[in-house]
């Protein structure tokens, strides 16, 4: 394998990956249900809150990170229990690698929802792995894994601080129970990409490669990774009569 290709997957996949967690969808509350009922706390947020709120997402999700964190900090001072909020406004400042700003609105958001939120226990997860306090991280991964087992977003935070933490074995199946719940959180492939290229097992990294660019054929980071793909199958079509990459016997980096 070639040192571009080791470069370039290392580069895409240590970088934080809020871009599993910013999947930013409108709010719906139990107010938008056909039959709603409605929470005490609903019925409190005011309603230039969760204008600011709407807006907020939808600038985060147009990628406006600095103009997302106005809007939710205007909902934030319309309703200072807005959990919610501190956690979207923890995302946008994660994105700008704003790591105190990011740590100190999750921790909020945490301390609002009294730890039952489970969004938020995530992000503060990625936070502290960026900041290499892994067994932190991991800890409050697991708590929101707790509240929500499910969760694809979750057991992916949880991969992604494992492998940071050289603990490749268990990251593999955490990346996969991720998939588990959504095949198609393109940033848990790209993670089994990275596993993959660690493992010198170039054939499954070229699959791995191949769902990514299926699910993010126009990302940013598909052009490079195309590349990446391209090379790893040319050096595999080179050696068409050598055993497939061997995994070495799992273990756990302590």
């Amino acid at each position: 394998m070639t040192s571009r290709l080791a470069a370039s997957c290392c580069f895409v996949c240590l970088l934080v990956p809020v871009a599993a967690f910013s999947q930013p969808k409108s709010t719906k509350t139990s107010r938008d249900s056909p039959n709603p009922t409605i929470s005490a706390r609903e019925l409190r947020i005011p309603e230039k809150a969760r204008t600011a709120f709407n807006k907020g997402v939808q600038r985060l999700a147009a990628k406006d990170f600095a103009g997302s964190i106005t809007e939710f900090q205007k909902a934030i001072a319309a309703y200072n229990e807005f959990y919610e909020a501190y956690y979207k406004l923890g995302i946008a400042n994660l994105e700008l690698q704003r790591n105190e700003a990011a740590e100190a609105a999750f921790r909020k958001s945490i301390e609002l929802s009294e730890s039952k939120f489970a969004p938020p226990l995530f992000g503060l997860g990625l936070t502290l792995g960026n900041e290499k306090q892994f067994p932190d991280a991991e800890s409050y991964v697991r708590a929101g894994l707790q509240l929500e087992p499910t969760s694809a977003p979750g057991h992916f935070a949880l991969g992604w601080i494992l492998y940071a933490a050289q603990r490749v074995v268990e990251a593999e199946k955490s990346a996969r129970e991720a998939l588990l719940y959504n095949p198609n959180l393109a940033m848990a492939h790209l993670l089994l990409a990275q596993i993959h290229r660690r493992q010198n097992n170039s054939a499954a990294m070229v699959e791995d490669l191949d769902a990514y660019l299926r699910i993010e054929p126009d990302g940013a980071r598909s052009r490079a990774l195309r590349t990446t793909r391209d090379e790893a199958q040319q050096s595999l079509d080179r050696e068409p009569d050598a055993k497939p990459d061997q995994v070495p016997p799992p273990t756990v980096d302590r």
